[in-house]
């Protein structure tokens, strides 16, 4: 369930415009992101999928390796 949460993680096209904005008191500033960027910033974590890919395919998961471990 945790992984189809995280790949649920993308820019959507009906959030185009969409602002996250954040108040900094101590510099009196205000920043505006946008919520398409942030979803593309968390979207990166897919990347583990590469890596378990790359580890399903070495020795350490071969049968001969499931059965002796």
């Amino acid at each position: 369930m945790f992984e189809v949460i995280l790949n649920l993680m993308a820019p959507y096209p009906f959030l185009n415009g969409s602002k996250y904005i954040e108040v900094v008191e101590a510099y009196d500033t205000t920043i505006e992101y946008e919520v398409n960027i942030i979803m593309l910033f968390l979207s990166f974590n897919r990347l583990y999928l590469s890596a378990k890919f790359f580890i399903y395919m070495t020795s350490l998961m071969s049968p001969r390796s499931q059965r002796v471990c």
